[in-house]
C-alpha cells in the first residue's frame, strides 16, 4: 500500500471490525479510502476517507434458505434427523480456548444420543486436539481441520457456536 500510494495508484483498504486493529490504523494514513463495517468510526479515521461497505459475505451463504435447504444439508453431513446439531466453527486458524472447552465437554456428552457436533478445530490447534478426542458412544461428532462447506454448516446447525474472524 505505501509503494503503490508513492506511485499515485488508487489506495484502499478494508476494516471488517467494529475496532479498528493497529496495522489498518496506521495504513490509513496512506489509504486514499477505507472500506469499514459499520458506521461511526470517525474516531478511528478520516470521515472524507470512510465508505461503510458492511462485510463482505459469500454468496452461498447468503442464499441460504433454511426452510428448503436443511434437511438436505443435514442429509449431506450425515446428521441424524432426531439430533440436536451444535456447530463450532472458530475460523481458520482456530481458537484454542474454544477448542478446550469442547474437549472438555465431550466426555461428558459422549453418551447422548440426541446430539450431533461438527467441530471446527482450526489449522492451529487441528495436530494437538486431534489427538487428544475422547471416544464418544452415542454421540454423533466429527472433527475437521476446516469447513469448505460453510453454506451446508449453517444451512442445518441447530446451534452455531463461533468466534469471529477476518
Amino acid at each position: 500500500l505505501f509503494i503503490a500510494s508513492l506511485l499515485g495508484k488508487p489506495t484502499l483498504i478494508q476494516e471488517q471490525n467494529s475496532y479498528p486493529g493497529v496495522t489498518n490504523k496506521l495504513l490509513a494514513t496512506k489509504a486514499q479510502k477505507i472500506c469499514v463495517a459499520y458506521e461511526n468510526l470517525e474516531s478511528f479515521f478520516p470521515k472524507d476517507k470512510i465508505v461503510v461497505t458492511g462485510n463482505p459475505v459469500r454468496a452461498e451463504v447468503l442464499a441460504i434458505n433454511r426452510s428448503t435447504d436443511r434437511e438436505s444439508a443435514r442429509a449431506s453431513l450425515g446428521i441424524g434427523a432426531d439430533r440436536t446439531f451444535i456447530a463450532v466453527v472458530t475460523g481458520s486458524l482456530g481458537s484454542r480456548n474454544v477448542n478446550e472447552a469442547v474437549l472438555a465437554a465431550l466426555p461428558k456428552w459422549s453418551t447422548r444420543t440426541d446430539l450431533a457436533i461438527r467441530h471446527v478445530i482450526g489449522s492451529r490447534d487441528w495436530d494437538s486436539v486431534q489427538v487428544r478426542l475422547p471416544q464418544t458412544e452415542g454421540l454423533e461428532y466429527v472433527a475437521v481441520r476446516y469447513e469448505d462447506g460453510m453454506e451446508t454448516v449453517l444451512a442445518a446447525a441447530d446451534l452455531l457456536i463461533g468466534r469471529a474472524g477476518g
